[in-house]
């Protein structure tokens, strides 16, 4: 918009006047700018090519950036045209997480699984919070908000499916698992190897993601998985 003291009026132009578009006009500018009487100006000018006042270097057609030394360069790019240059953590990996041995559980509240590799034990591991999993904040009790116990239930099953279990014979909740309102929990299922009989046991643990330091891992249930088939 152009403005004149209190007034304003809206220019009747096809496009922005700091566009390439201008190019292809200049020379019919400069002929008009030829012929036009320029004066001082009356307000103070603060030039934004030489950080001073202006005085009468603006009363020519010859004024964009000419003698000043200044030069053109490319201007950065939009932020949709941004180039990112962090490592991968991909490459990291080898390639895929099959690569160094973690397998995806295929469940919405684990996200990994790996054979342990002195025990003959499996570890299934996932991140909870409230950001990633909203449905989880409809189960307040006391103004907290605990995983239901169903979830538990839900993670042995997945466990078992995981070693050759399907029946979910032993389970126990020790401990509440609280949800805090910012951040999230680190979530580990351990899973034994097969006692005699073939029983599994496991356990449920979880600790803060933002504590920073060493937090201990709190044990929150534990129990044994077997299969449907045995005496």
């Amino acid at each position: 918009e152009a403005f004149a003291g209190r007034k304003s009026k809206r220019l009747t132009v096809s496009h922005a006047f700091h566009s390439p578009h201008m190019d292809g006009m200049l020379d019919d500018f400069r002929q008009v700018a030829e012929g036009i009487t320029f004066a001082a100006p009356r307000i103070p000018v603060v030039s934004n090519l030489t950080g001073a006042l202006v005085s009468d270097e603006m009363g020519s057609a010859e004024f964009f950036f000419a003698g000043t030394g200044a030069r053109r360069v490319d201007l950065p790019t939009y932020a949709f045209q941004r180039q990112r240059f962090w490592p991968s953590a991909v490459a990291f990996a080898g390639g895929d997480p099959e690569s160094i041995g973690l397998g995806d559980a295929a469940h919405p509240l684990l996200g990994a699984t790996v054979a342990l590799a002195d025990s003959g034990g499996v570890l299934l591991a996932g991140r909870l919070s409230l950001e990633t999993h909203p449905w989880l904040a409809d189960h307040v009790i006391h103004g907290g908000v605990l995983l239901p116990g169903t979830a538990f239930v839900e993670l042995a099953l997945c466990a078992g499916d995981q070693v050759g279990c399907d029946v979910v014979e032993e389970l126990t909740l020790e401990a509440p698992l609280v949800l805090p309102e910012r951040g999230g929990v680190q979530l580990q299922l351990v899973v034994e190897a097969p006692a005699v009989g073939g029983g599994r046991a496991f356990a449920v643990y979880s600790r803060r993601q933002d504590v920073v330091g060493e937090e201990l891992w709190t044990r929150h249930g534990s129990g044994v998985l077997a299969s449907g088939a045995r005496s």
